[in-house]
């Protein structure tokens, strides 16, 4: 009887571990991350802010603001500017290697189609250099049609060094999440955070 006990706690703890790895992946080696500059940026993508706060969840209260100037897949330039008319955005850190963050874009994708003529935006942000053509697979397969931009370290700055790690900025780059979302969420988790965004 002891042992039927113990067999089912041991159970129990071993699922939680799996649902904890499958949630989130812990950034390192495996990134992928280079020193390649853009034209738009001269510091590299790749340097992480591990164990830092966020910049703009910070313990004086004041709003942070995301602007960056930075590269898509296809090498044209782009700034924080260009998103200006989004009303709604929603800044999604993702890296090939990481299967929550791939697991999660096609439902990303349903709802900026949903969503965006009400004003909202994804902006997925990747930094794996060496893994464009794996990249382009999977936005092949996910349907993504959402901006994917370039990360540099106008973006790392924000980053908790877990993928993938989401918040939510109006269209001038004001941040409006009050701690980042790590981790790969459900589409109705998604839904309800959009729609309070849109409704405010």
């Amino acid at each position: 009887m002891k042992k039927q006990y113990l067999n089912k706690i041991m159970t129990c703890i071993c699922c939680l571990v799996l649902l904890l790895a499958l949630a989130a992946c812990k950034s390192g080696s495996g990134t992928g991350a280079s020193n390649d500059k853009t034209s738009a940026d001269t510091d590299t993508a790749g340097e992480e802010n591990q164990g830092q706060d966020f910049i703009f969840w910070n313990r004086s209260g004041e709003e942070g603001t995301l602007a960056f100037a930075t590269e898509d897949m296809e090498g044209n330039e782009v700034t924080s500017e260009d998103y200006q008319d989004a009303k709604l955005i929603l800044v999604n850190y993702w890296e090939p290697w990481c299967g929550p963050c791939v697991s999660e874009m096609p439902d990303l994708e349903k709802l900026y189609e949903k969503y965006k003529d009400q004003g909202f935006l994804v902006l997925g942000v990747f930094s794996s250099r060496d893994m464009d053509e794996d990249a382009r697979s999977i936005l092949a397969d996910s349907g993504t049609s959402y901006p994917i931009l370039r990360a540099n370290r106008q973006f790392m700055t924000f980053m908790t060094g877990y993928y993938p790690t989401s918040f939510f900025t109006d269209g001038s780059g004001r941040v409006l999440s009050k701690e980042p979302i790590i981790g790969a969420q459900a589409y109705d988790d998604w839904e309800k955070l959009i729609l309070e965004y849109l409704e405010q």
